[in-house]
């Protein structure tokens, strides 16, 4: 986690998911799914002015998605590969 006092930044490293037995019908439903993966730094103690929460989940969005991101050139966004079996 990073220190903006001390000028460090957070390191996010690559993760993999993987998903069996989703059928394609679904996939195609939408463009953007919501996840109850939590990935990053959770807090579950209080501590000064930071409550208890979980890292935040990840979004779930389709190859149309992201090429519309790109195309905008929005920057800033990282996105990771998902491979479904």
């Amino acid at each position: 986690m990073g220190d903006l006092s001390k000028n460090q930044n957070t390191v996010i490293s690559s993760i993999v998911l993987n998903y069996r037995n989703i059928k394609s019908d679904f996939l195609v439903k939408s463009d953007l799914f919501y996840s109850w993966e939590h990935m990053g730094v959770s807090n579950i103690r209080t501590d000064n002015n930071m409550v208890i929460r979980y890292a935040r989940p990840l979004l779930i969005v389709s190859k149309k998605f992201k090429s519309a991101f790109e195309a905008c050139g929005i920057k800033d966004v990282l996105f990771e590969k998902i491979h479904i079996n």
